[in-house]
């Protein structure tokens, strides 16, 4: 009984923790579009501020729920799977005309940036693609 309280109370931790990050993530989205439908050139340069502030906090919200996720026992791969799940664009530079997206990320670092379309018994949130795991045939779409 105690037990369950426990896990129900560490599920909601990480629920709550999660939703910030998604948050920080959507903000960080809509402040993007803001950057596109600015015209003033001076305008613009305050919304790619506010977008580079905004991204910042996006990585913190990101890092403290990967460390939320440890200290609740889910440490294998945690920071990469964090990355692949919750990926934040690349800062904009001042000069910009929009924002960077995720799409714009390197596929080339650590971790590719995809998750598999099917999912896989091995793994609950889906087959993670990067240099230290996934051996053997896979229906990814790549």
């Amino acid at each position: 009984m105690l037990e369950r309280e426990i896990l129900q109370e560490t599920g909601s931790a990480l629920r709550k923790t999660e939703d910030k990050v998604n948050w920080a993530l959507l903000q960080l989205e809509v402040q993007g579009r803001e950057i596109i439908r600015t015209e003033c050139t001076a305008k613009r340069r305050e919304a790619i501020v506010r977008y580079n502030r905004l991204r910042e906090e996006a990585l913190v919200a990101r890092r403290d729920l990967t460390i939320h996720r440890e200290a609740a026992g889910i440490r294998i791969k945690n920071w990469e799977r964090m990355e692949v799940l919750y990926p934040v664009p690349p800062p904009c530079p001042l000069d910009a005309n929009r924002a960077p997206t995720i799409e714009s990320l390197s596929r080339t670092n650590n971790v590719l940036r995809y998750i598999c379309a099917s999912m896989h018994p091995d793994t609950p949130i889906g087959c993670l693609h990067n240099k230290w795991n996934h051996a053997g045939p896979c229906s990814c779409i790549v």
